[in-house]
Parts: structure tokens; C-alpha cells; sequence
């Protein structure tokens, strides 16, 4: 069965500002500067390496908009990450992409009541002890928008 919607609702990235910080042996804290950083539905975890792989889950989760997110957006969004050696990697200077769509195992998870869905994803054939730089992206009716940039170091 597929669900689209011809007018699929726009899904915009919410802005928030955080402050880092270090807890420091002494229990001062030491604070960073204040940065504003776009969520983009979801967060990174369970980063892990090899000498040639990465391995990370992506954790969406759309909340009470789930269901209506997934049923009219069906097909419609492409999310994933650029990647590469370089800091900030895009669609013009990346060395890898991983590409995924808002598709049934998404739609299934939203129906059944779970608006957190989880995607593993790894990288192979990397160059052993060398950071890349991964930066999550989505591209909905051609429209590539960037989001946050991680890094992971292979062993």
C-alpha cells in the first residue's frame, strides 16, 4: 500500500542554543560559547570503530507528528550523510553518501505507536587512524538542506 500526499507538509529543522561544558576534577565547571545548532529530528549514538569502519545509530524521532509525517511524506523525503576527511562535507565535496528514504519501515514504526525509529548504519573501507567528517542532510522536492557534522576516527 502506498500513501502519498501531493503536498507533502514541510518539515523544517528547529533551531536551539546550547552552552558547552567541562566538569573539571575540582567540580568547576568550565563554560563554552553559546552556539545555535539545528535539530534534525533525530540524534547520533552508539558510535563505534574499526581499523577500516564506522558504525553509528541515527534515532528519529518524530513524536505526536509521526504518524501524520509519515503518511504525507511517504517516499517524498531523502535523509542520510555526506562524508569525508574534510571537515563540513556536502553534496559537492564528499567522498561518500549514505542515502535513505522515508519508506515502510518507517511508516510501520509510526503506525504502530513507536515515533522512535532507529537506523544503523556503517561505513567500510576506510583508511585506518583518520577522522572523518559525517553531516546529516535531507533533500525534500530537491532541496538539499545541511544539518549537523560529527566525527569519528578509525583505529
Amino acid at each position: 500500500m502506498l500513501f502519498k500526499n501531493p503536498n507533502p507538509i514541510n518539515i523544517e529543522p528547529k533551531k536551539v542554543f546550547v552552552k558547552s561544558y567541562v566538569l573539571q576534577e575540582n567540580d568547576e565547571l568550565i563554560w563554552g560559547n553559546l552556539q545555535e545548532i539545528e535539530l534534525n529530528w533525530g540524534s547520533i549514538a552508539n558510535i563505534s570503530s574499526t581499523v577500516t569502519s564506522i558504525t553509528f545509530d541515527y534515532v528519529i524521532d518524530w513524536g505526536e507528528d509521526c504518524d501524520d509525517i509519515a503518511l504525507n511524506n511517504y517516499g517524498l523525503i531523502e535523509y542520510g550523510f555526506f562524508y569525508h576527511s574534510q571537515p563540513n562535507p556536502s553534496e559537492s565535496s564528499h567522498i561518500g553518501k549514505i542515502t535513505e528514504f522515508l519508506a515502510d519501515d518507517f511508516l510501520l514504526a509510526c503506525l504502530g505507536g513507536n515515533s522512535q525509529f532507529l537506523r544503523t548504519f556503517t561505513v567500510q573501507n576506510l583508511q585506518p587512524r583518520t577522522t572523518y567528517y559525517f553531516r546529516y542532510y535531507t533533500k525534500i522536492n530537491g532541496q538539499i538542506r545541511y544539518g549537523q557534522t560529527f566525527s569519528a576516527t578509525t583505529q
